[in-house]
């Protein structure tokens, strides 16, 4: 390399260092609003970075992809808004994995393999905390409970950690059965992406699923990793990498924007945790919050028959200021009620909303990762967000029979299949009609009726078993397909 070479590397490393300097600014530190502007102004620093960019640049490069998928999503206020992330970051990303790192074709890792022995199916958590606030390992974990408990052919399971599991987590997937390879010491970013690759392929892995649009999981699925590759999107941005087979909408109906990714988009049911499957909240952790969330009112409310404790929990950026007032309105009509608001993300919209609020003494906000799985036991009815509504939060709440008010507009497209997951009773069109669905439960009776809807229709929507054998399904189709062209070529 001579001296041209040094400078432009050396100029190459200290941008990519600035960007992320500044994307990590406004990630801890701006509003959605900033968070926009910081991802507008560097997603053209990253293509130019990209351009000069060489194989020992790759983590660095996984740095910088993480802090512009951060800004995504800190400051993105409607789901559509994250297909930007796809076209300016995951497809160039892909481009460069693919011009720089060796990698093998579908056709190339079939070659030799016994069409009779049992399909290998891998998944990679890349987070594996089952009481963090974090949704993944509690997605990889249901699809994979629902495999060891449907499936009727022979299966082999295999999990790969990205990062450092719980007890919780690697009882469960030892329960399962499931061969557990945990890389998440492996090192660097581009390390831990090598180990999966090589394992995988040594291990003649038939089929990989992920449920992340991550840097570590472009990697892997750019040198191809296994012979069916696949997404299990449910909510997050639709991902343009190449080396993506099938997507696996839980959320999504707008099979437009998904196909841009990838031909075969597949529906499947949404895999939620239940708490008759494994134990993730203490009795005793749930009954402190209530009692503490109660004791913001005084002490013949809290004692009241209709006391009632209203919550959301998830990403900050959901709440809204139409949605604040809401919830101001709610709590004005109901003096026998709290708010429980708690997620990360950047909390200076509700600590000024809140300093202002007449109501203010009777929400509580917690401005970090929160226990989702012990909010969704303590609160009594869930009050969703919009125009960017919650997932898993609202899904966990309801399979614990707790109601969720629900403002309509997701669309028959963009976000239908969650629409086919709420009470339709509890959707309102206006912010009228959304303080009038969430006073009216203050109503024990109404509240009881609820709260038995919310179970029905989360125990029929939200099955991991039937999301297993629709996921194992498609891909055993997805393989034989394979097979049959090899056998015509």
């Amino acid at each position: 390399m001579n001296l041209a070479d040094d400078a432009l590397q050396a100029q190459l490393i200290q941008q990519a260092q600035m960007l992320i300097k500044i994307a990590s600014q406004a990630i801890n530190q701006g509003s959605a609003a900033e968070c926009q502007a910081a991802f507008t102004l560097l997603v053209p620093k990253f293509a130019d970075i990209l351009k000069d960019a060489k194989r020992e640049h790759t983590d660095i490069l996984v740095a910088c992809y993480g802090n512009l998928y951060f800004l995504a999503w800190r400051g993105c206020d409607e789901l559509t808004s994250l297909t930007s992330f796809s076209d300016a970051v995951s497809k160039p990303f892909g481009a460069f994995i693919r011009e720089t790192w060796e990698s093998k074709t579908s056709r190339e890792l079939l070659a030799g393999k016994d069409a009779t022995a049992p399909m290998k199916l891998a998944y990679i958590c890349s987070a594996a905390q089952l009481k963090s606030a974090n949704a993944i390992p509690k997605v990889i974990f249901a699809f994979l409970a629902g495999h060891a408990t449907s499936s009727a052919l022979p299966l082999e399971l295999t999990v790969y950690l990205l990062s450092k599991p719980d007890n919780i987590f690697l009882n469960a997937m030892s329960a399962f059965g499931a061969n557990v390879v945990d890389v998440s010491d492996t090192g660097s970013a581009s390390g831990r992406a090598d180990t999966v690759v090589n394992h995988a392929r040594s291990n003649r892995i038939d089929a990989i699923v992920c449920d992340e649009p991550g840097a570590i999981q472009s990697i892997i699925y750019q040198r191809r990793a296994a012979p069916v590759q696949a997404f299990a999107e449910m909510g997050f941005a639709p991902w343009g990498i190449e080396g993506l087979d099938i997507c696996f909408s839980g959320i999504s109906q707008d099979e437009q924007s998904l196909k841009a990714c990838c031909n075969k988009v597949v529906p499947t049911k949404r895999p939620v945790i239940k708490d008759s499957l494994i134990t993730v909240a203490e009795p005793e952790q749930i009954d402190a919050l209530r009692a503490q969330l109660l004791e913001l009112l005084d002490e013949d409310a809290r004692t009241s028959e209709d006391a009632l404790i209203y919550g959301f929990y998830g990403r900050i950026v959901k709440i809204s200021e139409d949605y604040l007032n809401r919830a101001e309105q709610i709590l004005q009509h109901n003096q026998n009620a709290v708010l429980f608001i708690g997620g990360t993300g950047n909390g200076k919209l509700i600590n000024t909303f809140l300093s202002g609020s007449p109501v203010r003494s009777r929400i509580h906000f917690i401005n970090s990762f929160v226990p989702g799985q012990v909010i969704a036991q303590a609160i009594d009815v869930f009050l969703d967000s919009d125009p960017f509504p919650g997932g898993v939060s609202c899904l966990e709440c309801q399979i614990r029979s707790v109601p969720v008010i629900w403002r309509a507009g997701f669309g028959d497209q963009t976000l239908g299949l969650l629409a086919d997951m709420r009470d339709p009773s509890l959707s309102a069109e206006t912010d009228e009609e959304y303080v009038s669905k969430a006073v009216e439960l203050a109503n024990t009776e109404l509240l009881a009726e609820a709260r038995i809807r919310a179970l029905s229709i989360a125990e029929e929507t939200c099955d991991y078993v039937g999301a297993a054998r629709q996921i194992e399904t498609a891909l055993r189709d997805e393989l034989e397909a394979l097979r049959s062209h090899a056998g015509e070529t």
